[in-house]
């Protein structure tokens, strides 16, 4: 899935088309660091396989935050359009956002669920139990 982050990249910066952080956009800047992040996360479990599980899990938190503060921060947004004087209020909540976060959301959840179990499935049965 990391190695796939370039695909995305030229999706959301060629085509307009952002399916992996939609609610991004108000900041490229946080944009072009996410993306870079996930392309170090490819290197990363590249060079020490063992890794993949934990950077997923980690990864998979640190998505599901930044999916929560951006979908919040879109709706304050709404509502400041919509106490502002201004006749049109802005909605970033239009189909093709709402899709990508919906896609996002169930992925996000997948992941964060397989590599939590790869995670603590090994050796420390406990703590599941």
């Amino acid at each position: 899935m990391y190695w796939s982050t370039p695909l995305f990249v030229a999706l959301d910066y060629f085509y307009g088309v952002s399916l992996r952080i939609p609610f991004l956009d108000a900041l490229p800047g946080a944009k072009a660091i996410y993306y870079t992040v996930g392309i170090a996360c490819g290197i990363a479990i590249t060079v020490q396989p063992g890794w993949t599980a934990a950077i997923g899990v980690y990864e998979s938190v640190i998505n599901m935050a930044l999916l929560v503060i951006s979908v919040g921060a879109a709706y304050i947004g709404v509502l400041e359009s919509a106490a502002s004087p201004d006749v049109v209020i802005a909605n970033p909540f239009t189909p093709q956002a709402v899709t990508s976060l919906t896609l996002s959301a169930l992925t996000l959840a997948a992941s964060y669920t397989l590599q939590i179990g790869a995670v603590f499935g090994r050796g420390r049965r406990g703590l599941l139990r």
